[in-house]
């Protein structure tokens, strides 16, 4: 599991929800095509918020989602996933918070409505959402090497639009 005694977990709080990147593609993988929705922080850029807190609250938010090392097997976080509006919304258990995906390509979008798995990735390190897919497939490999990575496999809600009393 994610919790040991050198990395208590903390709640995410909203400023962090608003400042994660969510960087969207799909790739073909040996399971077949596969969306990806890797979720990362900014560097700290605040004195009073160490980088120290903010792998603290993605970690308690990879743990809300059910996520795992890549070392381990990938969980089945269920279907997390529901359409709203022109994006598509991450639901974070317990909390009553959604995490806001903008769509930048139309078929990641529409792959995701129409049932195909997504890997949700979260990097316990800061990261650029400006990179480009050579950075990102770097951070990917670097990451996964030592565990800085938490993933689980989500789908779409079938039949949801919308999210009742959802709040990001």
């Amino acid at each position: 599991m994610l919790t040991t005694p050198e990395s208590p977990l903390t709640k995410p709080t909203s400023d962090l929800l608003t400042a994660i990147s969510a960087l969207q593609w799909i790739d073909d993988t040996t399971s077949g095509h596969v969306a990806f929705l890797l979720l990362t922080h900014p560097p700290s850029s605040c004195p009073s918020d160490p980088q120290e807190h903010l792998e603290a609250q993605m970690r308690g938010l990879a743990a809300d989602l059910g996520l795992a090392a890549p070392s381990a097997q990938m969980p089945d976080i269920g279907t997390r996933l529901v359409a709203h509006d022109a994006d598509i919304r991450l639901c974070l258990p317990g909390s009553g918070l959604v995490l806001r995906v903008p769509v930048p390509a139309p078929a990641w979008s529409q792959f995701v409505l129409n049932g195909g798995p997504v890997a949700v990735v979260l990097g316990l390190d800061p990261f650029e959402p400006t990179s480009d897919r050579a950075q990102i497939n770097d951070y990917l490999a670097t990451r996964a090497l030592c565990d800085r990575l938490l993933m689980g496999k989500a789908i779409h809600r079938p039949g949801s639009t919308s999210v009742t009393g959802a709040r990001k």
